[in-house]
């Protein structure tokens, strides 16, 4: 009988050490916010807090995930004119090339492109990466509200992939 309740003794405390190491494990990354609710048929991990705000401009939707510091995408939502992330990326690069502020591109991905701008302040990091979804298409970018650093822009990318 004594063996009994010591075996059943270890069982119990081998259970309850296994459940707390289990609680104490943390996942790898965020859960991913959906932004279906809004129009938009996409998933970003997102930090906590963030204010999801949609607007209409041009004929295009748009969304603005932000946390008002360090986190800000904006979402372009129009209907696709091309089924090729290479044509819209080729595009778009041409477009930031014209642009009197741009310097250089410092990553270049399949779906877009990271990149480097001169401001009054100095030097700024902005990215477009493109997602087309049955007719239409979806270009990320950061805010326009704001100035980020190289680290800050590869963490909104890393979120959106």
């Amino acid at each position: 009988m004594m063996i009994k309740i010591q075996i059943l003794i270890i069982v119990a405390i081998t259970g309850l050490s296994l459940n707390a190491c289990k609680q104490n494990i943390k996942p790898s990354e965020s859960p991913k916010t959906s932004l279906m609710k809004y129009g938009f048929p996409l998933d970003i991990i997102t930090p906590e807090g963030v204010s999801i705000i949609k607007n209409k401009n041009a004929g295009a939707d748009n969304l603005i995930v932000t946390n008002n510091t360090d986190f800000n995408i904006q979402i372009n939502m129009t209907d696709a004119i091309s089924n090729s992330l290479l044509e819209m990326k080729a595009r778009e690069r041409e477009n930031m090339k014209a642009n009197p502020f741009f310097l250089k591109i410092l990553e270049d991905y399949d779906d877009g492109f990271l990149f480097e701008y001169a401001t009054q302040n100095g030097i700024a990091y902005d990215f477009r990466l493109f997602k087309i979804q049955g007719s239409k298409t979806y270009t990320f970018q950061s805010g326009m509200t704001g100035q980020y650093t190289e680290s800050q822009i590869k963490n909104m990318i890393k979120s959106i992939r």
